[in-house]
């Protein structure tokens, strides 16, 4: 997964995805079609399975998930939207924050962090916010202060925007650059 983090910041930190009218722009969304679908196909198979032969994810696998989801989020929105459409992209977020709520805990902040830019409603930062304040009860928990607020800085740019779309990548440049010390969320 790490490796996948690689190549989608190498694929993403270019100044500038290829314009519409670019020759560059066919092979630019060839790469990023094959790493989402490298994402997609990254093997999370470990479940056990309740009483009624349910399969149950236990808490690392579930962990891993988020990974997952965290990486084609940020592709999908470090490449503006390129590959995914808004219904896959809903239905990815939803899967992220039902599984933020069934876990106990989360010491990752990359997942956190991802996932948390894209919380829209109070419900959803609310789910954001629990799992932090979940992680930070134990014992072996790092601060998630910094990440705190960065995500709140983050949601204060979405809900003062005043109908124009600051850009995914404009947004979270943004605010990180107004932060001391960079983030290490990995």
């Amino acid at each position: 997964m790490l490796s996948l983090l690689s190549q989608i910041c190498d694929t993403v930190s270019s100044n500038e995805i290829p314009s519409h009218t670019s020759d560059k722009l066919d092979d630019y969304k060839g790469f990023v079609r094959v790493l989402d679908w490298r994402i997609r196909s990254l093997p999370i198979t470990r479940t056990d399975t309740d009483d009624d032969h349910t399969p149950v994810l236990d808490e690392q696998t579930m962990i891993m998930y988020l990974y997952q989801l965290s990486l084609l989020l940020l592709l999908n929105r470090s490449s503006n939207g390129l590959i995914d459409k808004p219904v896959r992209t809903q239905q990815l977020l939803d899967k992220a924050f039902s599984i933020f709520a069934r876990l106990s805990s989360c010491k990752q902040q990359f997942p956190i962090h991802v996932i948390g830019c894209e919380a829209r409603t109070d419900e959803q930062r609310a789910i954001v916010l629990d799992i932090i304040s979940r992680t930070e009860n134990m014992s072996s928990s790092r601060s998630f202060n910094y990440c705190t607020r960065i995500l709140q800085a983050v949601w204060a740019q979405d809900d003062l925007r005043d109908g124009t779309n600051l850009g995914y990548r404009d947004k979270l440049t943004w605010v990180i650059s107004h932060c001391m010390i960079v983030p290490a969320f990995v």
